[in-house]
Protein backbone atom coordinates (compact mmCIF):
# COMPACT_ATOMS: atom_id res chain seq x y z
CA UNK A 1 0.00 0.00 0.00
CA UNK A 2 3.05 2.31 1.44
CA UNK A 3 5.99 2.67 -0.95
CA UNK A 4 8.14 4.06 2.32
CA UNK A 5 7.00 4.28 6.06
CA UNK A 6 8.95 6.92 7.41
CA UNK A 7 9.64 6.55 10.96
CA UNK A 8 10.73 9.16 12.91
CA UNK A 9 10.68 11.37 16.06
CA UNK A 10 8.90 13.98 16.78
CA UNK A 11 11.49 16.25 17.39
CA UNK A 12 12.19 15.93 13.33
CA UNK A 13 8.61 16.09 12.46
CA UNK A 14 9.15 19.40 10.28
CA UNK A 15 12.31 17.97 8.33
CA UNK A 16 10.28 14.75 7.62
CA UNK A 17 7.34 16.34 6.38
CA UNK A 18 9.18 18.46 3.39
CA UNK A 19 10.96 14.71 3.08
CA UNK A 20 7.77 13.26 2.56
CA UNK A 21 6.76 16.09 0.54
CA UNK A 22 9.27 15.95 -2.01
CA UNK A 23 8.65 12.09 -2.39
CA UNK A 24 5.30 12.84 -3.52
CA UNK A 25 6.38 15.18 -6.01
CA UNK A 26 8.61 12.06 -7.50
CA UNK A 27 5.75 9.36 -7.53
CA UNK A 28 6.50 7.92 -3.96
CA UNK A 29 3.44 7.14 -1.84
CA UNK A 30 4.95 7.21 2.00
CA UNK A 31 3.45 6.98 4.94
CA UNK A 32 3.79 9.25 7.70
CA UNK A 33 1.93 9.41 11.35
CA UNK A 34 0.28 12.87 10.84
CA UNK A 35 -0.76 12.13 7.27
CA UNK A 36 -2.35 8.50 7.54
CA UNK A 37 -3.44 7.76 11.21
CA UNK A 38 -7.06 8.54 11.78
CA UNK A 39 -8.24 10.65 14.75
CA UNK A 40 -10.33 8.47 17.26
CA UNK A 41 -8.96 5.11 16.67
CA UNK A 42 -6.03 3.17 17.94
CA UNK A 43 -2.66 4.88 16.83
CA UNK A 44 -0.60 1.43 17.27
CA UNK A 45 -3.06 -0.49 14.91
CA UNK A 46 -2.70 1.91 12.22
CA UNK A 47 1.14 2.09 12.67
CA UNK A 48 1.42 -1.74 12.67
CA UNK A 49 -0.85 -2.11 9.82
CA UNK A 50 1.15 0.51 7.83
CA UNK A 51 4.69 -0.89 8.37
CA UNK A 52 3.16 -4.46 7.57
CA UNK A 53 2.24 -2.85 3.95
CA UNK A 54 5.27 -0.64 3.49
CA UNK A 55 7.71 -2.08 0.96
CA UNK A 56 10.24 -0.05 2.38
CA UNK A 57 10.94 0.95 6.02
CA UNK A 58 13.40 4.73 6.23
CA UNK A 59 14.03 5.23 9.88
CA UNK A 60 14.95 8.84 10.24
CA UNK A 61 18.07 9.24 12.71
CA UNK A 62 17.44 13.36 12.99
CA UNK A 63 20.45 15.31 16.17
CA UNK A 64 18.77 13.45 19.25
CA UNK A 65 18.66 10.03 17.96
CA UNK A 66 15.83 7.19 18.11
CA UNK A 67 12.84 8.22 19.48
CA UNK A 68 10.73 5.77 22.04
CA UNK A 69 8.38 5.16 18.96
CA UNK A 70 10.90 4.99 16.08
CA UNK A 71 13.29 2.38 18.20
CA UNK A 72 10.02 0.34 18.82
CA UNK A 73 9.62 0.90 14.94
CA UNK A 74 13.04 -0.17 13.70
CA UNK A 75 12.16 -3.27 15.92
CA UNK A 76 9.00 -4.40 14.19
CA UNK A 77 11.09 -3.79 11.21
CA UNK A 78 14.05 -5.85 11.74
CA UNK A 79 11.84 -8.79 13.03
CA UNK A 80 9.58 -8.30 9.41
CA UNK A 81 12.66 -8.59 7.82
CA UNK A 82 13.28 -12.13 8.87
CA UNK A 83 10.20 -13.45 7.14
CA UNK A 84 10.19 -11.24 4.17
CA UNK A 85 13.51 -11.23 2.20
CA UNK A 86 12.34 -8.10 -0.72
CA UNK A 87 11.61 -5.79 2.75
CA UNK A 88 14.25 -3.19 2.61
CA UNK A 89 15.52 -0.97 5.91
CA UNK A 90 17.07 2.32 5.03
CA UNK A 91 18.61 4.04 7.66
CA UNK A 92 18.36 8.01 6.84
CA UNK A 93 20.57 10.99 8.22
CA UNK A 94 18.48 13.80 8.61
CA UNK A 95 20.22 17.46 8.29
CA UNK A 96 22.12 18.53 11.42
CA UNK A 97 22.70 15.04 13.22
CA UNK A 98 26.05 14.52 14.90
CA UNK A 99 28.08 11.66 13.76
CA UNK A 100 28.13 10.53 17.44
CA UNK A 101 24.27 10.42 17.19
CA UNK A 102 24.66 8.14 13.53
CA UNK A 103 27.73 5.56 15.29
CA UNK A 104 25.35 5.23 18.60
CA UNK A 105 22.55 3.38 16.08
CA UNK A 106 21.74 -0.09 17.04
CA UNK A 107 24.31 -2.97 15.28
CA UNK A 108 21.36 -4.54 13.54
CA UNK A 109 20.40 -0.91 12.16
CA UNK A 110 23.77 -0.04 10.93
CA UNK A 111 23.88 -3.68 8.93
CA UNK A 112 21.75 -1.74 6.04
CA UNK A 113 23.18 1.23 3.96
CA UNK A 114 22.11 4.27 4.85
CA UNK A 115 21.07 7.43 2.74
CA UNK A 116 23.41 10.69 4.17
CA UNK A 117 20.17 13.19 3.56
CA UNK A 118 22.13 15.58 5.61
CA UNK A 119 22.10 18.13 2.64
CA UNK A 120 18.65 18.12 2.49
CA UNK A 121 16.51 19.70 0.41
CA UNK A 122 19.42 20.94 -1.84
CA UNK A 123 21.70 17.77 -2.44
CA UNK A 124 19.37 15.92 -5.22
CA UNK A 125 22.14 13.44 -5.67
CA UNK A 126 21.29 12.20 -1.64
CA UNK A 127 17.48 12.26 -2.90
CA UNK A 128 18.40 10.04 -5.77
CA UNK A 129 20.05 7.68 -4.05
CA UNK A 130 17.01 7.36 -1.72
CA UNK A 131 14.56 6.94 -4.42
CA UNK A 132 16.66 4.37 -5.86
CA UNK A 133 16.52 2.45 -2.44
CA UNK A 134 12.68 2.67 -2.05
CA UNK A 135 12.27 1.27 -5.75
CA UNK A 136 14.65 -1.59 -5.32
CA UNK A 137 17.41 -0.22 -7.94
CA UNK A 138 21.16 0.90 -8.07
CA UNK A 139 21.79 4.80 -8.42
CA UNK A 140 22.74 3.97 -11.73
CA UNK A 141 19.61 2.22 -12.36
CA UNK A 142 17.27 5.57 -10.98
CA UNK A 143 19.27 7.78 -13.17
CA UNK A 144 18.77 5.90 -15.99
CA UNK A 145 21.89 4.22 -16.40
CA UNK A 146 24.26 7.32 -16.28
CA UNK A 147 25.21 9.87 -13.53
CA UNK A 148 25.15 13.35 -14.18
CA UNK A 149 28.78 15.13 -15.65
CA UNK A 150 30.00 16.50 -12.29
CA UNK A 151 33.92 18.21 -12.61
CA UNK A 152 36.08 19.83 -9.90
CA UNK A 153 37.90 22.53 -11.04
CA UNK A 154 41.33 22.42 -8.63
CA UNK A 155 42.90 25.88 -8.61
CA UNK A 156 46.63 24.78 -7.08
CA UNK A 157 50.05 27.11 -6.48
CA UNK A 158 51.78 28.76 -3.49
CA UNK A 159 50.55 31.18 -0.83
CA UNK A 160 49.72 34.56 -2.54
CA UNK A 161 49.44 33.28 -5.93
CA UNK A 162 46.28 34.79 -6.21
CA UNK A 163 44.07 31.69 -6.21
CA UNK A 164 41.00 33.12 -5.11
CA UNK A 165 40.99 36.03 -7.02
CA UNK A 166 41.40 33.83 -9.89
CA UNK A 167 38.76 31.45 -8.45
CA UNK A 168 36.00 34.43 -8.15
CA UNK A 169 36.11 35.31 -11.71
CA UNK A 170 35.82 31.89 -12.76
CA UNK A 171 32.84 31.06 -10.78
CA UNK A 172 31.18 34.86 -11.94
CA UNK A 173 31.87 33.23 -15.54
CA UNK A 174 30.23 30.03 -15.39
CA UNK A 175 27.24 31.39 -13.65
CA UNK A 176 27.10 33.86 -16.27
CA UNK A 177 27.40 31.18 -19.02
CA UNK A 178 24.28 29.30 -17.25
CA UNK A 179 27.05 26.72 -15.55
CA UNK A 180 25.93 25.73 -12.01
CA UNK A 181 28.58 26.04 -10.12
CA UNK A 182 29.70 26.31 -6.32
CA UNK A 183 32.87 26.31 -3.92
CA UNK A 184 33.27 23.22 -2.13
CA UNK A 185 33.47 23.80 1.61
CA UNK A 186 36.47 23.22 3.78
CA UNK A 187 36.73 22.19 7.32
CA UNK A 188 39.25 24.20 9.56
CA UNK A 189 40.37 24.30 13.79
CA UNK A 190 40.73 27.94 12.58
CA UNK A 191 38.64 30.75 15.13
CA UNK A 192 35.48 32.46 12.79
CA UNK A 193 36.19 35.57 11.13
CA UNK A 194 33.72 38.59 10.98
CA UNK A 195 33.47 38.49 7.32
CA UNK A 196 29.82 36.85 6.21
CA UNK A 197 31.05 34.59 3.81
CA UNK A 198 33.42 32.91 6.49
CA UNK A 199 31.01 30.53 7.43
CA UNK A 200 29.70 30.05 4.04
CA UNK A 201 33.00 28.90 2.98
CA UNK A 202 34.32 26.93 6.25
CA UNK A 203 32.91 24.92 8.93
CA UNK A 204 34.95 25.52 12.48
CA UNK A 205 35.24 22.71 14.57
CA UNK A 206 37.88 21.95 17.38
CA UNK A 207 40.76 19.63 16.82
CA UNK A 208 39.21 16.43 18.53
CA UNK A 209 36.16 17.20 15.88
CA UNK A 210 38.80 17.58 12.74
CA UNK A 211 40.28 14.59 13.98
CA UNK A 212 37.33 12.73 14.07
CA UNK A 213 36.02 13.79 10.70
CA UNK A 214 39.27 12.69 9.61
CA UNK A 215 39.41 9.21 10.61
CA UNK A 216 35.66 8.85 8.67
CA UNK A 217 36.41 10.13 5.80
CA UNK A 218 34.57 13.16 5.62
CA UNK A 219 37.92 15.30 5.30
CA UNK A 220 40.25 15.12 2.85
CA UNK A 221 43.84 16.76 1.63
CA UNK A 222 44.25 18.13 4.90
CA UNK A 223 47.13 20.63 5.65
CA UNK A 224 48.53 22.34 9.02
CA UNK A 225 49.54 25.97 8.03
CA UNK A 226 49.62 29.23 10.20
CA UNK A 227 48.56 27.32 13.18
CA UNK A 228 45.78 25.79 12.34
CA UNK A 229 44.41 22.38 10.47
CA UNK A 230 42.54 22.75 6.94
CA UNK A 231 41.04 20.20 4.86
CA UNK A 232 38.42 19.76 2.11
CA UNK A 233 34.72 18.75 3.82
CA UNK A 234 34.03 15.36 1.22
CA UNK A 235 30.11 15.68 2.89
CA UNK A 236 29.94 18.85 1.22
CA UNK A 237 31.39 17.96 -2.16
CA UNK A 238 29.46 14.41 -2.04
CA UNK A 239 26.14 16.28 -1.53
CA UNK A 240 26.17 19.71 -3.38
CA UNK A 241 24.03 18.73 -6.81
CA UNK A 242 25.85 21.87 -8.90
CA UNK A 243 27.41 19.94 -12.05
CA UNK A 244 31.00 22.49 -11.73
CA UNK A 245 32.59 22.44 -7.94
CA UNK A 246 35.80 24.67 -7.55
CA UNK A 247 38.21 24.66 -4.46
CA UNK A 248 41.91 25.69 -3.76
CA UNK A 249 44.56 23.98 -3.16
CA UNK A 250 48.35 24.91 -1.87
CA UNK A 251 49.92 21.56 -2.49
CA UNK A 252 50.68 18.52 -4.79
CA UNK A 253 50.09 16.14 -2.02
CA UNK A 254 46.72 17.83 -1.41
CA UNK A 255 45.88 17.68 -5.00
CA UNK A 256 46.51 13.83 -5.53
CA UNK A 257 44.56 12.87 -1.92
CA UNK A 258 41.73 14.75 -3.10
CA UNK A 259 41.81 13.29 -6.79
CA UNK A 260 41.11 10.16 -5.26
CA UNK A 261 38.29 10.76 -2.63
CA UNK A 262 36.64 13.36 -6.39
CA UNK A 263 37.11 9.72 -7.83
CA UNK A 264 35.43 7.76 -5.41
CA UNK A 265 32.43 10.13 -5.53
CA UNK A 266 32.13 10.59 -9.63
CA UNK A 267 33.63 13.13 -10.23
CA UNK A 268 36.03 14.36 -13.09
CA UNK A 269 38.91 16.63 -11.86
CA UNK A 270 40.22 19.38 -14.06
CA UNK A 271 43.70 20.43 -12.07
CA UNK A 272 45.11 23.83 -12.40
CA UNK A 273 48.20 24.84 -11.30
CA UNK A 274 49.52 28.84 -10.93
CA UNK A 275 53.22 29.32 -10.11
CA UNK A 276 54.82 32.98 -10.01
CA UNK A 277 58.51 33.99 -8.86
CA UNK A 278 59.35 34.66 -5.30
CA UNK A 279 58.99 38.54 -5.79
CA UNK A 280 56.09 38.79 -7.07
CA UNK A 281 54.31 36.62 -4.28
CA UNK A 282 56.52 39.02 -1.55
CA UNK A 283 54.77 42.17 -3.16
CA UNK A 284 51.61 41.01 -3.14
CA UNK A 285 52.20 40.04 0.53
CA UNK A 286 52.40 43.78 1.03
CA UNK A 287 49.14 44.63 -0.65
CA UNK A 288 46.97 42.98 2.16
CA UNK A 289 46.42 43.89 5.52
CA UNK A 290 47.96 42.05 8.19
CA UNK A 291 50.40 42.76 10.56
CA UNK A 292 54.51 42.49 10.86
CA UNK A 293 54.35 39.00 12.13
CA UNK A 294 51.94 37.59 10.19
CA UNK A 295 53.67 39.14 7.10
CA UNK A 296 56.20 37.38 8.03
CA UNK A 297 54.82 34.16 8.30
CA UNK A 298 53.51 34.74 5.16
CA UNK A 299 56.71 35.29 3.48
CA UNK A 300 57.81 32.23 5.19
CA UNK A 301 55.17 29.74 3.85
CA UNK A 302 55.83 31.44 0.46
CA UNK A 303 59.39 30.10 0.70
CA UNK A 304 58.29 26.71 1.54
CA UNK A 305 56.13 26.33 -1.18
CA UNK A 306 58.39 27.47 -3.25
CA UNK A 307 60.75 25.10 -2.24
CA UNK A 308 58.44 22.33 -2.32
CA UNK A 309 57.91 23.24 -6.01
CA UNK A 310 61.34 23.15 -7.53
CA UNK A 311 61.79 20.14 -5.54
CA UNK A 312 58.92 18.11 -7.26
CA UNK A 313 58.74 20.17 -10.66
CA UNK A 314 58.70 17.11 -12.73
CA UNK A 315 55.83 15.41 -11.17
CA UNK A 316 53.92 19.07 -11.06
CA UNK A 317 54.09 19.02 -14.98
CA UNK A 318 53.16 15.57 -15.36
CA UNK A 319 50.23 15.55 -12.40
CA UNK A 320 48.64 18.83 -13.28
CA UNK A 321 46.33 19.67 -16.79
CA UNK A 322 47.88 23.07 -16.58
CA UNK A 323 50.25 25.29 -15.67
CA UNK A 324 49.51 28.57 -15.82
CA UNK A 325 52.17 31.68 -14.71
CA UNK A 326 50.61 34.25 -12.68
CA UNK A 327 53.10 36.30 -11.69
CA UNK A 328 51.72 39.66 -11.46
CA UNK A 329 48.25 41.54 -11.04
CA UNK A 330 48.00 42.19 -15.31
CA UNK A 331 48.45 38.52 -15.30
CA UNK A 332 45.62 37.15 -13.62
CA UNK A 333 43.30 38.93 -16.56
CA UNK A 334 45.24 36.15 -18.81
CA UNK A 335 44.98 33.36 -16.58
CA UNK A 336 41.34 33.77 -15.99
CA UNK A 337 40.70 33.44 -19.96
CA UNK A 338 43.08 30.50 -20.29
CA UNK A 339 41.91 28.20 -17.31
CA UNK A 340 38.29 29.41 -18.56
CA UNK A 341 39.04 28.02 -22.25
CA UNK A 342 40.24 24.92 -20.38
CA UNK A 343 37.40 24.48 -18.21
CA UNK A 344 35.11 24.80 -21.26
CA UNK A 345 36.04 22.17 -23.07
CA UNK A 346 35.97 20.09 -19.88
CA UNK A 347 32.49 20.85 -19.77
CA UNK A 348 31.99 19.70 -23.39
CA UNK A 349 34.00 16.48 -23.26
CA UNK A 350 31.93 15.18 -19.73
CA UNK A 351 28.27 16.65 -21.47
Amino acid sequence: MYDIFLSHSGKDKVVVEALARSLKDHSITPFLDVWHLVPGRPFQEGLEDALATSSTIGICVGPEGLGFWETEEARAALDRRRTTADLRIIPIILPDTPVEIVDSMPPLLRRYTSVDLSGFPDDSAALQKLLAGIRGVTPEQQMGGRQPARLLIVLSGPSSVGKDVVLGRLMRRSLAKGYPCSLVKKVTTRPERREKTDTEYFDHVNSGEFRRRKKRGSVAAYIYVYGHYYGVDVDDLRRDSDSIRFVSLRSLAEVLELEEAARQIGYSMVKIFLNADVQSLKDRTLCRTMDKEDRQRRTEQILDDLGAIQANVEEYRERFDMIKDNGDHVAITDTVEAVWSRIRDAVKQHS
